[in-house]
């Protein structure tokens, strides 16, 4: 974090920065009442980080003030830790049982968890699967959505496509942590998967 900026701003990454490329982000930093007064029209706030996004209260700007939308699943966006996880992070292909080992474990960075949903179709035998780390300039945990960003056309991808795909018998939070996000016109927003 920024100790002395000086003539400079600390940013949200803790760099500090001169002031006229820092963008103040729009979002509160609590949940709103719905339909409170709100600007900019369009943008969508996430009021809490964790790994597992679909789980993030979100708050969307719209011309009526403020729409809250609760996680539409019954989640926390923070830890991921289901019983089962192993200790020391699996070797990717290592085998495993779908049906009784958990499909996704926080590793620091990474997330694995046990699959058979490698090919795009789930099926057969399953085995440990890791996401790649995301690279720099991305931070290292999807970024909330409405916070300030300094990179535009900045595009970061957290989870993978097999962890969508989790059949339903297994960890259901596996099918919440994937997500792109964008840098665009200084702000955090969310680009529409791609996974097949």
């Amino acid at each position: 974090m920024c100790d002395d900026c000086g003539q400079q701003i600390c940013d949200g990454y803790g760099v500090c920065r001169p002031a006229l490329e820092v963008l103040c982000s729009p979002c509160p930093a609590e949940l709103p009442g719905m339909n409170d007064a709100c600007s900019p029209n369009g943008v969508v706030c996430e009021l809490e980080g964790g790994p597992a996004v679909d789980c993030r209260a979100r708050a969307a700007c719209t011309s009526q003030g403020w729409e809250i939308a609760s996680a539409p699943f019954d989640c926390a966006p923070s830890p991921l830790e289901p019983a089962g996880c192993p200790e020391v992070q699996p070797n990717p292909g290592a085998p495993c049982d779908v049906q009784v080992d958990p499909a996704v474990c926080e590793y620091e960075v990474v997330l694995c968890g046990c699959t058979n949903c490698l090919s795009g179709t789930c099926g057969g035998s399953g085995m440990w699967a890791c996401t790649e780390p995301v690279d720099p300039p991305c931070p290292e945990d999807p970024p909330q959505l409405g916070q300030s960003c300094f990179e535009p056309n900045l595009e970061c991808r957290y989870g993978a496509c097999w962890l969508e795909a989790a059949p339903a018998s297994a960890d259901s939070s596996a099918a919440f942590v994937t997500t792109t996000r964008a840098c665009s016109d200084g702000l955090w927003r969310e680009v529409a998967l791609d996974c097949p």
